[in-house]
Parts: structure tokens; C-alpha cells; sequence
């Protein structure tokens, strides 16, 4: 349990203009890919962008090197599952994921 600094009420916050990509299997295609550090310097990730047939970008972060080990296990199941979805068995590049629906 986390004691929050105040009370939270959603009716304090406004709404965004951003909406949230309702459950259910899209059809996509990973434009780019990128590590980068996490901001606390001691790990990785891995940053793609995604867009979905009807045009809306996504970004997935990958930790790929976290000193957390299931968020690196998380992570390894994510791109597999990216892999498979087009077909790869292995990669040594991401680049070859991009650009396959």
C-alpha cells in the first residue's frame, strides 16, 4: 500500500486529448528502434516506435538491461513475442523488425 501526498480526485484532472488504445490485437509495424540510458544511468532500454494500420504511433520501452531481473525477463517475452508475430525466430539487429506488419 502507498499513502498518497493528498487526497486523489479524478475530477481534479482534466481529461487528455491522448486516448488509450482499447484492448484487443492490432496490426502493426515497428518504424524505429533505439537504446537508450535509463535516466538513473544504471541500465538500458529499449525504445520503439510502433504505428498501427489505422496511423496511430505507439511506443513500447523494452528494459533490456535493468539491474531488476524480472523486468529484463518481462522485457525478453515482449520481443519475442514481436519476433514471432513476423516470423523471426532470431535477430541480431532490431532493424529487422522494422517496416513487416
Amino acid at each position: 500500500m502507498v499513502a498518497l501526498p493528498q487526497t486523489f480526485n479524478t475530477a481534479d484532472v482534466e481529461d487528455s486529448e491522448f486516448e488509450l488504445l482499447p484492448p484487443g490485437e492490432y496490426e502493426c509495424m515497428i518504424l524505429e528502434s533505439e537504446m537508450k540510458a535509463t535516466s538513473a544511468g544504471d541500465g538500458a532500454y529499449l525504445q520503439m516506435k510502433i504505428q498501427t494500420k489505422e496511423g496511430r504511433i505507439l511506443f513500447e520501452r523494452l528494459n533490456i538491461q535493468n539491474k531488476n531481473q524480472q523486468a529484463v525477463d518481462i522485457a525478453y517475452r515482449t520481443l519475442k513475442k514481436m519476433c514471432e508475430a513476423i516470423g523471426k525466430t532470431s535477430i541480431r539487429d532490431t532493424n529487422e523488425l522494422h517496416n513487416k506488419r
